[in-house]
């Protein structure tokens, strides 16, 4: 877990080890979990159930996502805005509440 090197060196580096480590990323790149797969001694374990030191947040802040990536995924996911909704009732609904009194 070093600053010097990249994601893909440290899950590479875990592999040597036969361990697999996989991260849980958001759209805008943010990581929001890490998986640790010990196919030596048969465990699977979030990172925060480790330790702190293994939280998502210490991985987020060693290995974050370029800028670039960041700026791609938030044009991808431009801010969408929701259309008025009606407030009419819905017939089945009307009719699934009458058979349920």
């Amino acid at each position: 877990m070093s600053p010097h090197n990249t994601r893909e060196e440290f899950r590479r580096l875990l592999k040597t080890e036969n361990i697999d480590a996989i991260f849980r990323i958001n759209p805008i790149g943010r990581i929001y979990g890490v998986t640790f797969i010990d196919h030596n001694a048969g465990i699977v374990a979030n990172g925060s159930v480790l330790g702190k030191e293994f939280s998502a947040n210490v991985f987020n802040d060693l290995y974050p996502a370029p800028k670039e990536e960041c700026q791609v995924a938030e044009q991808r996911y431009p801010e969408r805005k929701l259309a008025p909704q009606s407030h009419k009732t819905n017939p089945l609904a009307e009719a699934a509440d009458t058979l349920l009194d």
